[in-house]
């Protein structure tokens, strides 16, 4: 029985080892599968279809919260503002494809979902929004009644600057008139700033 290398030198028997050849070989497999397992996973892709399915929620969550207000009063939408006659400024879109739409969020030229509500707070003694006459707006706001935070893009958004997401409702000179339309942009969209995930409800 051999019992090492130099024993088995001195005998002249000849001990089977890997060449460095099969060695290479086995490792550029090992490599190739590994590569292939790697594109079929793809982690960054998995990750961007996790957040696009976090906006379409994100949408339906708005769009709900919207026309469950709208249901509790009297169908009016959501304002950060009303004045008799003059009517609210929720968004209102007049193109059909919603390119038009108002992004939502706390910053000038956004609209503010989370102050929205059945009227302005500053709204003067005796107007419709005073029922009880002490002089502050009877304001039922959006957040927290309606969502307990207006959601943001899960990538990029943030209230205080915009959400990245946008809303309007549908004009008369629209083919859907009155309906709520929000949207949010695809991550694997091929068009950048296509609002590929929208609702219209």
């Amino acid at each position: 029985m051999i019992k090492n290398l130099k024993e088995a030198k001195a005998r002249g028997v000849a001990l089977r080892a890997f060449t460095l050849i099969e060695l290479l070989v086995v490792i550029g497999i090992i490599g190739i599968l590994a590569a292939i397992v790697l594109v079929a996973v793809n982690p960054g892709r998995q990750f961007a279809q996790a957040r696009n399915t976090q906006r379409r929620s994100d949408m339906l969550a708005i769009t709900s919260a919207v026309y469950q207000f709208a249901s509790e009063h009297d169908g009016n939408l959501p304002a950060t503002t009303y004045a008799l006659g003059v009517g609210q400024d929720f968004p209102v879109c007049d193109d059909p494809a919603g390119v038009d739409a108002t992004e939502i969020g706390g910053a000038a030229l956004q609209f503010d979902m989370a102050a929205a509500g059945d009227c302005d707070l500053a709204v003067p003694v005796g107007s419709t929004c005073d029922a009880n006459g002490d002089g502050t707006a009877d304001a039922e706001l959006t957040v927290p009644t309606y969502l307990t935070e207006v959601p943001s893009d899960p990538s990029t958004g943030a209230y205080a600057t915009g959400t990245d997401y946008v809303i309007c409702v549908m004009s008369d000179t629209t083919p859907t008139p009155g309906r709520v339309y929000a949207a949010a942009t695809d991550e694997l969209g091929t068009v950048v700033g296509n609002f590929d995930i929208n609702v219209l409800r």
